[in-house]
């Protein structure tokens, strides 16, 4: 805790939250966390762009009827459009992501975790970067429902 409260002047300069984890390592712990909620979030958002496209629903208009709403997020509002439009162009690397994703899935391990959903968003991240989007972004996770 020394550290951090030595460090704090610095730590609000950089970033608008800073928050005391715990020991060292817990902050790195942390990251894993939202990585990990956010990997399986990309996911997500685009299996449901996917089934709205589908069903000749407007994605484009979908996040702000779902504003407010429990599935409502950040994400889910940037990217759902951009999904919908297939634009690919790069805010986060899918690479990046994978590798996020697989630290996350070796923390998990390391302590005798099973996550699912973490390991098939990993699975699927894996199989596009093979195919070579990796420098796309996330928003190339609909590249998985092309045959």
């Amino acid at each position: 805790m020394k550290d951090f409260d030595e460090t704090k002047p610095i730590m609000t300069t950089l970033g608008s939250n800073d928050s005391y984890m715990g020991p060292s390592g817990a902050g790195q712990v942390t990251k894993a966390v939202n990585q990990v909620l956010a990997g399986i979030a990309f996911k997500a958002i685009a299996e449901a762009t996917q089934l709205a496209l589908s069903q000749c629903v407007d994605a484009q208009k979908t996040p702000a009827a779902l504003s407010g709403e429990r599935a409502d997020s950040v994400l889910m509002q940037e990217f759902m459009g951009k999904m919908a439009r297939r634009d690919f162009s790069p805010t986060g690397r899918l690479g990046n992501m994978l590798k996020d994703l697989n630290g996350a899935m070796e923390l998990a391990c390391t302590n005798g975790l099973t996550m699912p959903c973490l390991k098939t968003a990993t699975s699927v991240l894996e199989s596009l970067t093979a195919r070579g989007p990796g420098a796309e972004d996330k928003a190339a996770l609909m590249r998985q429902f092309e045959s």
